[in-house]
């Protein structure tokens, strides 16, 4: 019964190249939750004040959420390997000069200028290792979806044992070891997986001439609750809508709104003109009015 519960993930993992950017992804991961927490130990013991401390690994926080879709934009246009590199790079000297800052006693502004490029440079390993699995595991949905629940795992692992070692390692032997040990293993871990090219996906770049699929304009905000119950009576009405002769019983769908596969497929073309009989058209159907 055991090995049958663990032959799903035994098949994903037998994948050419899975098992190698799983386990690098893991040590990759580490980062994620012993940085901030390592900030704060250290900070902390080294000035003797929690509230700098406590600023500083927000700073860091913040950084590294303003900043993590722009690394994960880049990875999607120029490739893993030319976007994880440069920024772990970056990640592992920025996270030297925090400890340097802090340990020398210089300036506050400097550690939080440190901490600010720190998180600010962190790449996003979780989602590329994720795309990753989708890659090699495409045509696989049921594959996939094992492995995704592997990536989840893997991360309640990571934020269960990193900050375990990381105090272990500040309060017993030095403040600045649990936040170096954290540094080291993300480049570490991000530069072997970024060595491993086969597995990568392809790169999406982006046509500036063509964008993106053309969408149903969004209303403005005062407007949003009247679209929303036009929207829900639309889709409670049928789309196949009797013709206007009255001797023909013929049934024809409804002209579609902006794009035939968009969210508002049921909604019918509101006319410049009057409306017609039998016709229902929201006020808020994409092209029914221009909105100022």
């Amino acid at each position: 019964m055991l090995s049958s519960a663990f032959s799903p993930y035994a098949r994903i993992l037998a994948t050419p190249g899975a098992l190698a950017f799983s386990a690098t992804g893991l040590v990759a991961r580490i980062p994620i939750s012993t940085v901030s927490l390592g900030i704060v130990l250290l900070v902390s013991q080294q000035t003797g004040s929690y509230g700098l401390a406590g600023a500083v690994s927000a700073v860091y926080v913040l950084a590294n959420a303003v900043l993590a879709v722009l690394h994960g934009r880049l990875a999607d246009r120029v490739g893993q390997a030319r976007a994880l590199a440069p920024a772990i790079t970056v990640f592992g000297v920025a996270g030297v000069a925090v400890v340097l800052t802090v340990v020398a006693d210089a300036p506050t502004w400097t550690t939080y200028a440190a901490a600010a490029v720190t998180g600010g440079s962190l790449p996003q390993v979780g989602s590329c290792v994720r795309a990753r699995w989708a890659h090699v595991l495409r045509g696989d949905a049921r594959g996939v979806q094992t492995a995704f629940a592997l990536e989840a795992v893997v991360d309640e692992a990571v934020f269960i044992t990193g900050p375990i070692i990381v105090t272990f390692l500040a309060t017993l032997w030095h403040p600045a070891a649990g936040i170096l040990a954290a540094v080291a293993t993300g480049v570490v871990g991000t530069l072997a997986l970024t060595a491993q090219r086969r597995t990568q996906p392809p790169v999406t770049p982006h046509d500036a001439s063509t964008g993106p699929a053309r969408r149903c304009p969004s209303p403005p905000w005062w407007r949003s609750p009247p679209c929303a119950s036009a929207s829900a009576a639309s889709s409670a009405r049928p789309r196949w809508r009797p013709s206007r002769s009255p001797r023909s019983r013929t049934r024809r769908p409804g002209p579609a709104s902006c794009s035939p596969s968009g969210p508002s497929a049921a909604w019918p073309r509101a006319s410049s003109s009057a409306p017609s009989r039998g016709r229902w058209a929201p006020p808020c159907a994409c092209g029914g009015r221009r909105w100022p």
